[in-house]
């Protein structure tokens, strides 16, 4: 069953808040597929976070998905993507914010939402992403020692023969 799409009200009230009660904070929005995107100051992320979370009439308290996009070549490289759900009103937003410097930083979330814990820790892992203030900001999925982190658009990988199921080499066709 397809997502219901965001009610017009229900968009112009959430970014007519936003913009009331964090002057300069929302940097754009935009809405695609009937799904409202918010592209808000990094700076900002946590004080936005709590608001959504805690105002009565959103409710915003699942993060369904946090992760980070790399866009190689371009500025801010790296962009967070936080997938918000309110099960009390039956809305969804998603939130995009840069994390900038080097390496990629910006603040955690996972005291405001205890799922982010483990999307952050997958963030680092395969993408660098720094989240300041993580209780425990550790791989997650490679091993302690593995250098670099794999979902860079930079990453090098070592060369290796690739083989179908009957032994041939792919290459070769």
């Amino acid at each position: 069953m397809p997502r219901k799409a965001i009610h017009p009200a229900v968009r112009d009230r959430i970014v007519q808040l936003l913009e009331t009660n964090f002057p300069g904070a929302l940097q754009k929005w935009y809405e695609a597929h009937g799904e409202l995107t918010l592209v808000v100051d990094p700076v900002r992320i946590r004080s936005l976070c709590v608001f959504l979370r805690d105002h009565p009439d959103w409710q915003f308290d699942f993060l369904s998905d946090l992760t980070a996009v790399d866009l190689l070549g371009q500025e801010p490289r790296f962009v967070m993507v936080y997938n918000l759900f309110s099960t009390a009103r039956r809305h969804r937003v998603r939130l995009r914010a840069a994390a900038l410097g080097d390496p990629p930083s910006i603040d955690t979330v996972c005291d405001i939402w205890l799922s982010a814990n483990w999307h952050e820790r997958e963030c680092w892992d395969l993408l660098g992403v720094v989240f300041r203030n993580h209780p425990d900001l550790r791989r997650i999925m490679l091993p302690q020692d593995w250098v670099g982190h794999p979902l860079r658009r930079d990453y090098e990988t070592a060369e290796e023969e690739c083989y179908d199921y009957l032994g041939k080499r792919l290459a070769d066709e």
